[in-house]
């Protein structure tokens, strides 16, 4: 009984498409939006839910546990791949790598930990280094709560080196706080 009990608090309201991705949303935003509407108090029980581990998949920028992600959700999100080069850092990073080493990117984020996976993406010893701060423009915030009920992290608004939304021309405001 205690381990049905157990597998319950796991479910994900018995349909992973309780959500659907925003325009340019990162995953970070997706599973954010999950853990504010299913009222969890703690990040660890939406992390478990959808990672199978209850610090895995926070990172905002290069999440862990993509395999368990996709699987976790019957892949209605996408594949690992899709995931991965869409909603993460990694649209960003690919660009300045080989094929092969993208795919790497693409298996670490399946796996259990993505350590190395910034150096080996030559983030460490650029000029941009591995700091990525939330960023988000607040005329965008004011329309996305307008159009979609809910203002959400736009993935390209994460790029390093990006402080303007090329929407609107504005500055963008960077979090404080340590996701």
């Amino acid at each position: 009984r205690a381990i049905s009990l157990m597998q319950s608090t796991d479910d994900l309201l018995g349909s992973p498409a309780f959500l659907s991705w925003l325009p340019g949303e990162t995953l970070f935003s997706l599973v954010s939006r999950h853990h504010y509407f299913s009222g969890h108090v703690l990040s660890a029980r939406t992390c478990r839910q959808f990672f199978g581990q209850e610090r895995a998949g926070s990172q905002h920028d290069l999440p862990s546990r993509l395999a368990q992600f996709v699987a976790r959700t019957a892949g209605c999100f996408g594949t690992v791949e899709q995931v991965s080069k869409q909603h993460t850092l990694l649209a960003y990073y690919a660009t300045f790598v080989s094929h092969d080493e993208t795919e790497n990117a693409i298996a670490a984020m399946a796996s259990n930990s993505v350590v190395h996976l910034k150096f080996r993406l030559g983030i460490l010893t650029s000029r941009f280094r591995a700091n990525h701060p939330l960023k988000a423009c607040e005329v965008c915030m004011e329309e996305d709560r307008a159009r979609f009920g809910w203002a959400y992290w736009h993935l390209d608004h994460q790029f390093p080196g990006v402080w303007t939304c090329h929407k609107h021309d504005r500055l963008l405001r960077e979090s404080t706080l340590k996701a």
